[in-house]
Order: structure tokens, then sequence, then C-alpha cells
């Protein structure tokens, strides 16, 4: 857990992939949101329980397998709304068949859409607002969820790395124009927390990033 003045990030990779889910809340109203439930819902069910915030909302920043398998158990056990982009329906009905591809199990389940996120887009939990944008590459409808000055950024981009573009409906230039207009035009002390791997800043990746850092 990180204690980030009155905000609450705690977080746990879960599932085969080493998915980062986050549940973020409020320290003194002890409100939260669950971001990328991504699997293992009984651990993420656990870190909720811990945390001791009552959860408003769930949101994924896309539906690629590792980041929406646990959606359908929190719905369900939480009974809050789940949000997700409209161009995400693809991978969302896709589930079937992305868990044929590495061989996991699926209830056959598709979980319902309650809110389409849009560039934005706020939403209040406690005294805090989370904030989403648009940055399509990944995958077409991809978010990602600022408080703050903290970012939930999904697979957009890692420490020192970005999201791959080899899947369908992918594209490397509509991610690192993503990253350009809508990262890196941050406060560089900005606190990074990615889909996969370490925390970073939007300052470090500026630097060090290989992929678009001037100091590599």
């Amino acid at each position: 857990m990180e204690t980030l003045e009155n905000l609450l990030v705690f977080s746990k990779p879960v599932g085969i992939f080493q998915m980062n889910c986050y549940v973020v809340g409020d320290r003194v109203t002890r409100e939260g949101v669950v971001v990328d439930a991504g699997a293992e819902s009984g651990v993420i069910l656990d870190m909720v329980e811990r945390s001791g915030l009552q959860i408003r909302y769930l949101f994924c920043t896309h539906a690629h397998i590792d980041h929406v398998m646990a959606v359908l158990d929190l719905k369900r056990e939480l009974g809050v709304p789940f949000g997700l982009h409209r161009e995400e329906r693809f991978w969302l009905d896709a589930l079937p068949e992305q868990a044929a591809m590495f061989g996991l199990p699926f209830s056959g389940e598709v979980p319902e859409v309650d809110i389409e996120l849009r560039e934005g887009d706020t939403f209040s939990f406690g005294r805090f607002e989370m904030r989403v944008f648009e940055v399509p590459g990944h995958s077409p409808g991809h978010v990602m969820f600022l408080v703050e000055d903290k970012l939930f950024s999904g697979d957009c981009v890692f420490y020192r790395s970005i999201g791959r573009t080899d899947l369908p409906r992918c594209s490397y230039d509509l991610l690192m124009e993503s990253i350009t207009k809508k990262i890196l035009t941050l406060p560089e002390e900005t606190t990074i927390f990615p889909g996969h791997g370490p925390a970073t800043t939007v300052g470090d990746e500026k630097k060090y990033n290989p992929f678009f850092g001037t100091e590599v």
C-alpha cells in the first residue's frame, strides 16, 4: 500500500500475466475505486476488505483478458457499476476466444458494461475525482485514469517500456501519439501506476524510456 497524502493506493499483481490491480481510495471518507480487475477475484476482494474502502466503481483500462477476468465476480460481490470504453466491446465479446488462446478457464459469461467511459469523464470518490483519458494504440478503446498527480496507465506505458502493438486492432503509431499527447504533457512529477511492473514517473520516462527518452 502507498499512502499519498490522503489518497490510498493498494496494488496487487494478479493472474498468470501478473497484471497490477489497483484499489484507490480516500483515506478520510473511505470511498474507493477498483481499477483493472484482471484475475483472482478472491485476492482482489481480500485487498478491498483490507483497505476498509467502500467501492463505488469498477473500471478497466481496456478489455484484454488479463485486465477483465475478475470483473464478473467483483460486480456480483460488490454490487457496483462496471465502466469500460465502447471501443473495447470487441475484446470483451471475444473473452471466450481470448481464454482459449491462453488455455484459461472461462465461465462463458461476459460482464455487462454499465458505464461507457469517454474522454473527459470525471467520477468522484470521496474528496477526489478520477478523470478519464482516451489513449488508443495498445487497444482501440484503451483509457487511463488520472487522480490528482497519480496516473493509472494500464498497458499504455510501463517502466522503461510501452504496451505491445502486435495484437488485432493495435497500432504502434496511434500508441506513440497517445503517449506523446496525453502522458508526456503531464507534469514530470506525475506518478505512473502501470498495468504491469513497477511504478515510475512521467519525468523519468521522458528521460530514460528507450522508445522516446531524451537521455537513452
